[in-house]
């Protein structure tokens, strides 16, 4: 299957930043490349509609939108509806390295996803709910980091690309110290 990369440079997309909450980018290393760069797409796309609809629960997009975001030029959709429901069935623990005091948790990284298939029998429209506790870290970041898209697209690796988010976490820090067991 051919993954070829394609351009944000049509003028649908306005800007490529997304403020992830510390914590989700210490989620752990258990998602695939896919899962991880869709996760940051729904992000995206969530804290764009909230701006509009501050109470809405429930996002709505073309499925283009997440390959756009995520770099992927697929004609055949398999990957994404996979990785949209393993994200489902995914349970990740939530700041592993506590850096957020005040929460802990595990529980599914989402809560639904749903794909619309419209009349030329492709699927077309995405929608999805994050569970309570990882809406209200979109929602409200008080810790975060601040992530290219565009960077993103182009790791290759889904342990690049948790470095890449783990260090841009870390960025403003002088030094930190990472043990492992």
């Amino acid at each position: 299957m051919s993954k070829k990369q394609i351009t944000l440079f049509d003028g649908t997309i306005q800007t490529w930043e997304i403020k992830k909450h510390s914590s989700l980018v210490q989620m752990g290393n258990i998602t695939t490349l896919r899962e991880r760069k869709t996760l940051n797409a729904l992000i995206y796309i969530a804290k764009d509609q909230l701006k509009r609809q501050p109470e809405e629960r429930r996002f709505t997009c073309d499925l283009w939108q997440i390959k756009r975001l995520t770099g992927w030029d697929d004609s055949n959709t398999v990957e994404l509806k996979q990785a949209l429901s393993n994200l489902v069935d995914t349970k990740i623990e939530y700041n592993v390295l506590n850096k957020d005091k005040e929460i802990r948790s595990v529980f599914a990284v989402l809560a639904e996803a749903r794909i619309e298939v419209k009349g030329s029998g492709k699927p077309t429209t995405v929608t999805f709910e994050f569970p309570s506790t990882v809406l209200g870290a979109i929602k409200h970041p008080r810790i975060y980091v601040k992530l290219n898209l565009l960077m993103l697209r182009g790791f290759t690796s889904k342990h690049s690309l948790a470095l890449y988010e783990f260090l841009a976490d870390y960025l403003k820090l002088k030094s930190f110290r990472c043990e492992t067991d």
